[in-house]
């Protein structure tokens, strides 16, 4: 197996300088990067990173927790993430919680234990106690975790507004605002703020319902055509694209109420193009998430505040 002293030697440079490149630290020319890393291919050279650990290195490794990868949202999110940070030279450890508290703990100790280098959190369990001092830098997406840890996330009360002023302007009777989440209705969601307070100058009915997604998906599509069966809906506001689909298929092609959904990932909009959705600008929060996360690897102070980007209404396509 090959060390770093036989690195050092097929590049023509110090362990040092071996080091270095590895770690990322001090200025090195492109030329230097490229002669070790060539070295390191060639001899099929891994960094050992426990030792590194052991000596308090840096591991150039980010552990992004996210409730579940089957959301084609979150799916694109980590993709997103995972390469932007492989062009920075990191690795990423992935861990999805499915919105259990006990599971997510046990990621948070394994990956400080394992000194990840940061964390990117995008959960809906802020009251863990790790959230509160947490042991490595760590940046929240979506989610407000804690008063020390900052925020990335779209402007979800403006996306709410987009929506609910584009149903408004169709003049729907009775609309249903469908939540993946019973924390969505008490206290309200921005997202749902938002919605309601576009609908409020309607003469419109607007029933509130949450169908959450702890549960097995036949289960919760089933509660979702059974709310549906209830009322002759014109409108249905969904908080998420995923309910969205749900309700698609919910009803003939040719009796499609009014449909809005939210998070406009490239897959929904590829693979449903007739849905009404709120595009998040995915690449820039990634984008920032990372910058604020790296800065405060590096030694930065970055403040724990919530960043807000805005948010674009994408209009399904009609036959």
């Amino acid at each position: 197996m090959a060390t770093i002293t036989d690195v050092a030697k097929q590049a023509g440079v110090s362990v040092a300088t071996v080091s270095r490149v590895i770690n990322n630290r001090g200025y090195l020319s492109a030329n230097t990067k490229a002669k070790v890393q060539a070295a390191m291919d060639a001899l099929h050279y891994q960094p050992n990173i426990a030792a590194r650990n052991l000596h308090g290195k840096a591991t150039h490794t980010v552990g992004v927790i996210l409730p579940d990868i089957i959301n084609p949202f979150y799916a694109e999110l980590f993709q997103t993430v995972e390469q932007l940070l492989f062009a920075a030279h990191y690795q990423t450890v992935l861990c999805t919680t499915n919105g259990e508290p006990e599971k997510e703990k046990k990621y948070l100790r394994l990956m400080a234990a394992n000194q990840v280098d940061g964390i990117i959190s995008s959960t809906h369990n802020p009251d863990l106690a790790d959230y509160q001092n947490p042991a490595v830098p760590t940046v929240a997406f979506d989610r407000v975790l804690s008063d020390q840890i900052p925020m990335v996330g779209s402007d979800n009360e403006a996306g709410g507004r987009l929506i609910g002023d584009y149903v408004a302007q169709h003049q729907p009777k009775c609309c249903l605002i469908l939540a993946g989440s019973q924390e969505d209705l008490a206290p309200l969601s921005p997202r749902i703020a938002g919605m309601q307070a576009a609908l409020a100058v309607t003469p419109s009915a607007v029933d509130q319902v949450a169908v959450p997604f702890d549960q097995p998906a036949p289960v919760r599509n089933q509660l979702i055509r059974q709310q549906l069966a209830e009322k002759d809906y014109d409108a249905i506001l969904c908080t998420d694209d995923l309910t969205a689909i749900t309700v698609f298929e919910s009803y003939p092609a040719d009796r499609w109420p009014l449909i809005t959904g939210f998070d406009g990932s490239k897959f929904i909009r590829q693979y449903y193009p007739a849905l009404t959705t709120v595009i998040q600008p995915l690449e820039d929060l990634c984008q920032l998430a990372i910058r604020l996360l790296r800065n405060n690897i590096d030694g930065g102070k970055e403040k724990a505040a919530s960043y807000q980007l805005p948010v674009t209404l994408h209009v399904g396509q009609t036959k």
